[in-house]
C-alpha cells in the first residue's frame, strides 16, 4: 500500500469522524444521558442492597442467630 492508499484511507477516516460529529444534538445527548441512567440506577440500587443484606447477615452472625 503506497502513499496514495495511506491518504485516501485517513480521508475516509476523517469524513467518517466529522459524519459521526455531525449528528451530535440535543435529542442524541437526550438519548445518551437517558441510557447512561438506565444503566447506572440499577447498579447504583443493586449496590445499596447488596451493603443492606450484607450487614444483616453481618450482624446475625455476629448475633449467633
Amino acid at each position: 500500500m503506497g502513499e496514495g492508499g495511506q491518504s485516501s484511507g485517513m480521508e475516509s477516516v476523517i469524513t467518517s469522524v466529522t459524519g459521526a460529529l455531525g449528528d451530535f444534538s440535543a435529542a442524541n445527548i437526550g438519548k445518551v444521558l437517558v441510557a447512561g441512567l438506565g444503566i447506572a440506577v440499577p447498579l447504583v440500587l443493586c449496590w445499596f442492597a447488596f451493603r443492606w443484606i450484607y450487614s444483616k447477615a453481618k450482624g446475625a452472625l455476629k448475633r449467633g442467630k
